[in-house]
Formats: C-alpha cells, structure tokens, sequence
C-alpha cells in the first residue's frame, strides 16, 4: 500500500459511518490501487442508480480533474449507461480571496 493511503481510507470509513445510507468506495487515480476503474466496477456491484465521484483535491483544475478522472467516468459511462454518474469537484480554494 502506499504511505498516504490510509488517511483517505479512514476518511471514507468516518464518512460511512456518519451516513450510513450511502455506499463508500474508495479509488485512486494513480500511484496507489485500487484504480478508479476498479473502483468503479466495485461500486456498480453494488447496483446503484447514481455513482458520485468526490476528489480530495483542494484546488480545482490540472491534468487529473480535467482529464484522468472524466476519462475514467466515461469509460464506466459506456459500460454501465444505465446509472448516472456525477463529478464533484472541490472547490474550496476558488472562494478564499488572495492578498
């Protein structure tokens, strides 16, 4: 496993606990497994309607958000065209004014 790994991991388990309707499943989109595809596959297991895809990102943009992460939904998109999947990507950083 990777060193950084755990904290997303007790972030979902402390998620899961605290909203115990939804299903949690955690994915990666490089570096550490398991991948977003296979996290993807995971979730639609659990035959869903909609899957909410969150990143812990604190700055919106760049390669991941822009690209990998679309480009993972859709390949899932074309497999499962039956569930409706959503992006959520963090914005947080965007509202803090600069000096």
């Amino acid at each position: 496993k990777c060193n950084c790994i755990n904290h997303f991991l007790e972030f979902a388990a402390n998620y899961a606990f605290y909203c115990p309707t939804l299903r949690i499943v955690v994915g990666f989109n490089e570096f550490c497994s398991p991948s977003l595809d296979d996290a993807f596959e995971e979730a639609i297991k659990q035959d869903p309607e909609k899957i909410i895809v969150i990143t812990p990102m604190m700055t919106q943009g760049g390669e991941h958000s822009e690209k990998d992460i679309p480009e993972a939904i859709e390949r899932a998109k074309k497999k499962n065209p039956n569930i409706k999947f959503s992006f959520v990507l963090n914005t947080f950083l965007s509202f803090i004014p600069t000096p």
